[in-house]
């Protein structure tokens, strides 16, 4: 009957989860470790994409370095004129 009908269906179930879900967890940490692999890949390509955006940037920040320091040069050089036109009076 009825009890007979769900306690074989039961066993049925039971027993595919048993053999499918070996299969299933391998199938699911291959997928896991591809997709682990992807990305490492991924961003390591991102890296190499954003190198030369990183090289320009620290450019431009040593040229701004650099431009400051002209400019504070080119400051020290006014007022060591000045000084000097104010001894020579």
């Amino acid at each position: 009957g009825y009890g007979a009908t769900c306690s074989a269906v039961g066993r049925g179930w039971h027993a595919t989860r048993s053999a499918v879900g070996p299969r299933l967890e391998r199938a699911a940490d291959r997928a896991a470790a591809e997709v682990a692999v992807a990305w490492s890949r991924a961003t390591a390509r991102l890296g190499e994409a954003l190198l030369p955006l990183r090289e320009g940037v620290a450019r431009l920040a040593e040229s701004e370095a650099l431009q400051k320091i002209a400019e504070r040069a080119a400051a020290a050089l006014s007022a060591l004129r000045w000084l000097a036109s104010v001894a020579e009076g």
